[in-house]
């Protein structure tokens, strides 16, 4: 074959050589190619793509020509493309994702949550987390429908709270506006309490939760209030009131004589002041043993 003593003269057998040729190979280029370990197959593969030392570093990653041209399009070196490549990015994809200013680390939290690098960018404007907006996306939020929400001060957690009770960013407004803690103001909706009633609980001392046991039965908040300042607790008084002891004062006295309303009303029937009857008490006297005053 003609110019086959060139290349033997350049360190290729006769049978290396005619592999080179059939690939059409000049002895320039393969003597390139093989400076960098390269068979004439794989020279074959890369030489569309890259030069020797250029291909080397792409295959010495792991890397197939084709896969590495994509990588280089996206201008990732082949250390950088191996890193994304292991965390399951693909080149364009991975581009998409540095461009918008990702690092590795947070497009893969993102990406593992299903969000695109455009969504995701929205999420975090709002400060939140991979996880907190797969919890809003999980039940049809939207970043524009808490945004106002959250600038306002209030968490994530009420929030969704507030949006799920149909609570308006006007409505949510004057409850905060009103001094009520943001993260009481969805419990006092949801116990159906309204901003005025809420204000009257709430400057009592009662909590959301406090204010709906005793709401529950049937107090109003001074009531209430009043009770509470005497140790009973919502049941205790509801019982004592709907036996007809109107007020804390004289229930407690009661209270510290007999463990029911129904044994208070038994002494007063016999004509007995609660002073009166924890004298006879002490002598062991029960209300059925004494004559009526």
């Amino acid at each position: 074959m003609k110019n086959i003593s060139l290349w033997i003269e350049n360190g290729f057998t006769e049978e290396e050589a005619k592999e080179w040729i059939s690939y059409g190979f000049s002895l320039e280029y393969a003597i390139e190619w093989k400076k960098y370990k390269f068979s004439p197959k794989e020279a074959n593969k890369w030489e569309f793509y890259f030069f020797p030392d250029e291909a080397l570093k792409w295959y010495r990653m792991g890397f197939k020509p084709k896969e590495s041209s994509y990588w280089l399009f996206s201008e990732f070196t082949p250390d950088e493309a191996i890193k994304w490549k292991e965390k399951g990015f693909r080149p364009i994809e991975s581009k998409i994702w540095r461009d918008k200013g990702f690092t590795l680390y947070v497009a893969k939290k993102w990406k593992d949550a299903n969000f695109s690098p455009s969504e995701a960018n929205d999420w975090i404007k709002l400060n939140l987390t991979p996880r907190e907006a797969s919890i809003c996306k999980e039940i049809g939020l939207s970043p524009s429908d808490i945004k106002d929400f959250l600038s306002l001060g209030f968490s994530l957690e009420d929030t969704i709270d507030l949006i799920e009770l149909d609570v308006s960013i006007d409505d949510a407004k004057k409850w905060k506006d009103a001094g009520v803690f943001t993260q009481e103001i969805s419990k006092w909706i949801s116990y159906n309490f309204t901003l005025d009633e809420a204000m009257d609980w709430i400057e009592n001392s009662f909590s959301p939760e406090e204010a709906n046991k005793w709401s529950e039965y049937g107090f109003e908040a001074d009531e209430a209030k009043e009770w509470m300042d005497y140790k009973f607790s919502e049941k205790e008084a509801y019982k004592w009131k709907i036996n007809g002891f109107e007020y804390p004062e004289e229930a407690v006295k009661w209270k510290e004589v007999v463990d029911s309303p129904e044994k208070a009303i038994k002494w007063l029937e016999k004509g007995f002041t609660p002073e009166e009857s924890m004298k006879l008490a002490k002598k062991g006297l029960s209300v059925d043993q004494v004559n009526y005053k």
